[in-house]
């Protein structure tokens, strides 16, 4: 194909800028016409590399150490408002209320025990590097939430620095490598896994996918074993950091497909046997390991979808994919939880649009190949990360931005790329070219003007859970579980030196829940969380010795923890807290069975044990009198559970403290209930309910004559 002299000086003006491959894509033309052209321009190929001579094209371009900086830079300014954010949501789970997380010796039970990943047992999850990172956070600053979030902060400055150093060494394209880069670490929609701590888990996937793409394409280039290991290890860390690492193999294939497949030495099905199917390999392996640990590889065999379910779910899934592509070019309305709006009319729903308009954009994948192949990886790349959850399986929330978070680096660097197009646009006139180039800086510095204002803004928001709630209430304000936490926040925002009881935060929070009640019958939590309310009403008005008021408040908190068991009845902190509950109001049996059935349902609930531990304690107390011989067993059992919550957790004084009481009161021990007592002041050297206790025991120890 005859190559213009207006295409010859093209070619010389943005060569070694572009590598040869680039350029030739570009243009549409062949590798070596390309080559040709810079010989006869007189332009250095010492280091180039052409399709079918002896060293295949390399698309590798120079790393400036100046973009890297202001890559590091410009991330840090971005972010640096999130060091004062907080825990939210999953976090008090997965984070706060875990307490597998609180022992390095723990480390080697990741990889075994998928249940560590959460205080709730029902929530497994084979994530064991994930979990590693979650352990030495916590020895590090134990619940302090600015390094927990310094750490997200620096994986996402890791891997926009990445995705420079990917563009350039992969695909040749400098100017794009930066753009992307940049876009990348300032886009709003990537705010979400940032701030919340728990999506760490798509910040370190996200990160070992790119580098297993980026090692298994170094490896061809460079004809390197020690690469092509190195990818497969990555992939296999990814796969133990995250699921969505299993579209991993897909997306590599579909680079190679658009990017390297004409300029390899090898066919197709050679590369494919000894290049990818290593790759597929890796995920049969991981498929295996989590058969074997959780005893399923997908989903759980409680996990029943019929196909009517199927339908909707791709239905409401295809207007979900067309939302998620608007809010990555234009990023307003931001929201960390959506209202779960079903789609499920082809025509009143417009989700036949929807269809055709995303299977347009997979045919255009396919005519953009050759011409415009950023094109199609953007639209390669969305499908495939999606997949995992905007397909056939049904997930709790519809929508979640932390998902787009691989999808954005795609969209970044098709943006980054047709700003430089535009910018190869301009006219031949010098006064129009400065004039056009003057225009296309203008608009790179708006783009990045209002992405950043977005997104600095949407990290004030996640300071506080009263923030990120009220936000989301605007936005979703008929999801149950929004309005539900909203009145969590007002909860927690109770200061602890006043009375709760009586505090309007309080009756905020009751009428959060019934209007979290209204908007969604069925949601547990709001009835679990009214429980709450009225057993702290309860607790005020008896310091005050309104007894009978108080009996009112406990008896309709039972109600509502009741009401909450009804639909979720395997819930075992809501037993627990019935318990609680019933135990302040003399209903003993009552309360030892709702706690039995927590720890039934959470056998590594240790308050749930404390709690049946000291209901026996009382259980004795009222029956001493009648049978000692009952008694003795009651109190012999409760020392049982309260020494059992201390193999779980030996952090809690009060375990410590009624192991005090029982030992010296009822076991006459006195000698353990001083090691007891004053274990427990350790833990809480401020308690003056344990100080009179600990004087009591060593009176006791002084009359009996052992040491302490």
């Amino acid at each position: 194909m005859a190559i213009s002299n207006k295409k010859r000086k093209w070619i010389l003006r943005n060569y070694p800028d572009l590598s040869i491959a680039e350029i030739a894509r570009r243009m549409g033309v062949k590798e070596r016409e390309v080559a040709a052209v810079l010989e006869e321009g007189g332009a250095d190929l010492s280091n180039a590399r052409v399709a079918g001579q002896p060293l295949i094209a390399s698309r590798s371009a120079p790393v400036q150490g100046w973009a890297i900086l202001i890559i590091v830079l410009f991330t840090g300014l971005i972010y640096a408002n999130t060091l004062q954010n907080e825990f939210h949501y999953d976090d008090i789970h997965s984070l706060k209320d875990n307490l597998q997380i609180r022992f390095l010796g723990n480390i080697p039970k990741y990889f075994t025990h998928p249940e560590m990943f959460s205080a709730r047992p029902s929530v497994m999850m084979p994530r064991p590097l994930l979990l590693i990172t979650f352990a030495l956070n916590y020895a590090w600053t134990q619940y302090h939430a600015w390094s927990w979030l310094l750490v997200n902060y620096c994986f996402h400055i890791g891997n926009a620095v990445l995705v420079y150093l990917a563009v350039c060494h992969l695909l040749g394209m400098r100017r794009s490598a930066l753009l992307a880069a940049l876009l990348f670490a300032c886009h709003p929609v990537n705010t979400e896994t940032v701030n919340y701590i728990n999506c760490r888990s798509s910040l370190m996937a996200d990160m070992f996918m790119i580098l297993t793409t980026y090692f298994f394409f170094r490896s061809q280039m460079q004809n390197r074993i020690g690469l092509y290991a190195t990818s497969l290890a990555c992939l296999a860390a990814g796969l133990l950091t995250k699921e969505e690492a299993f579209m991993t193999p897909f997306l590599v294939l579909t680079l190679d497909w658009l990017y390297f497949g004409d300029c390899s030495r090898e066919d197709w099905g050679p590369r494919l046997l000894k290049r990818h199917l290593p790759l597929f390999g890796v995920l049969a392996l991981y498929l295996a390991y989590r058969r074997l640990v959780q005893g399923f590889t997908l989903t759980p065999p409680t996990y029943q979808n019929q196909p009517e379910q199927i339908l909707e779910n791709l239905m409401t899934q295809s207007r979900v994919l067309i939302h998620y592509l608007n809010v990555l070019l234009i990023p307003i309305h931001l929201n960390s939880s959506y209202e779960n709006i079903p789609y499920v009319h082809w025509l009143g729903d417009y989700v036949i649009l929807a269809l055709l308009f995303l299977g347009g954009l997979m045919l255009l994948a396919v005519v953009l190949r050759r011409k415009a192949p950023v094109a199609s990886f953007f639209i390669a790349n969305f499908f495939l990360t999606l997949a995992p959850t905007s397909s056939l399986i049904h997930f709790n929330a519809f929508l979640n931005e932390h998902r787009l978070y691989l999808p954005s680096l795609g969209f970044c660097l098709l943006f980054a790329f047709s700003l430089e197009k535009l910018d190869d646009l301009k006219p031949n006139r010098s006064i129009a070219a400065a004039s056009w180039r003057t225009l296309i800086n203008s608009l790179v510095v708006f783009i990045f003007v209002c992405y950043t204002g977005l997104g600095v803004s949407r990290n004030f928001l996640w300071q506080t859970d009263m923030n990120l709630w009220r936000d989301s209430a605007k936005k979703s304000p008929m999801k149950a579980q929004v309005i539900s936490d909203l009145g969590n926040a007002f909860y927690r925002n109770i200061p602890p030196d006043q009375d709760a009881g009586t505090h309007p935060f309080l009756d905020r929070a009751e009428q959060l829940y019934n209007w979290a009640i209204r908007a969604d019958g069925t949601y547990f939590k709001a009835y679990h969380n009214l429980g709450t309310i009225y057993y702290t009403r309860a607790n005020s008005v008896e310091r005050r010795n309104q007894k009978d008021k108080a009996r009112g408040y406990y008896q309709k908190a039972v109600e509502y923890f009741q009401g909450a068991l009804k639909i979720q009845s395997y819930n075992a902190e809501t037993w627990n807290d019935m318990g609680s509950t019933l135990i302040r109001i003399g209903r003993l049996s009552e309360a030892e069975t709702a706690y039995r059935n927590a720890i039934s349902i959470d056998p590594q609930l240790y308050k749930a044990m404390i709690n049946l531990g000291v209901a026996l304690f009382y259980e004795g107390n009222e029956t001493e009198l009648k049978d000692p011989q009952a008694a003795q067993a009651l109190f012999e059992e409760s020392v049982s559970w309260l020494e059992k919550s201390l193999i779980v957790y030996d952090r809690d004084p009060t375990a410590w403290f009624y192991l005090s009481q029982i030992y010296v009161a009822k076991l006459h021990q006195p000698d353990k209930a001083y090691r007891c007592i004053k274990k427990a002041l350790e833990l809480a050297p401020d308690n003056e309910i344990y100080r009179r206790a600990r004087l009591q025991i060593e009176k006791a120890v002084s009359t009996s004559g052992s040491p302490p």
